[in-house]
């Protein structure tokens, strides 16, 4: 678990000091239910609706979590298209200033929906990947 915790401290701006306070039971939650995979250093967790929400209906898949350990290792476009092979139609939400996280989503074929804030002052976007 502290492992996992780590790599969230890595990126300071994405994931700032109140971010940790629900991390370690929302990541325990994850384990729990199957929705967390670390290999090669990347860390991915997910969420499938079961019921139908405000921004998701029942079925969607949110890409809750992907975080590489050493960015530019090549390790992320690996487990994103493997993650990608299991379930090709992706919802996710992304803070606009994570621009290194915008390019890669991009890349890997995913586009904005809609505008979202994370709390009242970081905004950012849905995106979403349909095959």
């Amino acid at each position: 678990m502290e492992e996992y915790i780590e790599l969230f401290k890595l990126y300071p701006e994405q994931f700032p000091r109140g971010y940790f306070k629900h991390l370690k039971s929302s990541l325990q939650e994850h384990i729990n239910k199957n929705t967390l995979i670390y290999n090669n250093g990347v860390l991915i967790t997910w969420k499938i609706y079961k019921n139908k929400t405000k921004k998701y209906k029942r079925g969607d898949v949110k890409l809750c979590h992907f975080i590489n350990k050493q960015p530019g290792n090549n390790q992320a476009t690996i487990a994103m298209n493997s993650f990608l092979q299991t379930y090709p139609n992706l919802k996710l939400e992304v803070r606009n200033n994570n621009i290194r996280a915008l390019k890669f989503y991009k890349k890997c074929g995913f586009t904005k929906i809609n505008d979202i804030f994370f709390g009242k002052l970081f905004p950012g976007q849905v995106m979403e990947r349909i095959c």
